[in-house]
């Protein structure tokens, strides 16, 4: 939904897959765990503990990313305001739109190899008008505009 000329409503693009991911992954591990340790391998069992930890903090982490409010994306002329965050164009080498149930849309950072998760983000509704607000805005600014998939970095 638009809230006002040329912003739109956006929030973390954490699908419920991932965390059912993580859930498997949690569930395999620990499988896993009561397998060594019933052969009396320590080591491995402390490690697989520790990787289990590792798993409910990240899922910790999705579930708060999937629980936080809405933030704004605003069009600023030559730059993007992305969840209070200003993002000049000529600090962005390009956009990468993620297609899926919910589309993703990813803003990738000269210099960077990966897209920062906080230059992540998805529409909460409108989200054609969005993407298409943000493909003129891209072109008027020269950002190089990708279809495919991306991976997000702290």
């Amino acid at each position: 939904m638009k809230i006002h000329m040329g912003s739109f409503e956006v929030r973390n693009p954490v699908t419920h897959l991932q965390v059912v991911g993580v859930i498997l992954l949690m569930c395999a591990s620990l499988y896993s765990t009561t397998a060594i340790f019933r052969m009396h391998y320590p080591i491995l069992t402390y490690l697989l503990i520790a990787w289990l930890l590792g798993c409910f903090g990240y899922l910790g982490y999705i579930i708060k990313m999937v629980k936080q409010d809405s933030k704004l994306l605003a069009f600023d002329g030559d730059a993007l305001l992305v969840r209070e965050q200003r993002v000049a164009a000529k600090e962005i080498e390009s956009i990468t739109i993620m297609d899926g149930y919910k589309q993703a849309v990813g803003l990738k950072l000269k210099g960077k190899r990966m897209i920062a998760v906080h230059l992540s983000f998805s529409f909460v509704q409108g989200e054609q008008e969005g993407i298409r607000a943000l493909e003129e805005w891209a072109h008027e600014n020269q950002i190089e505009i990708s279809r495919g998939h991306f991976f997000r970095w702290i």
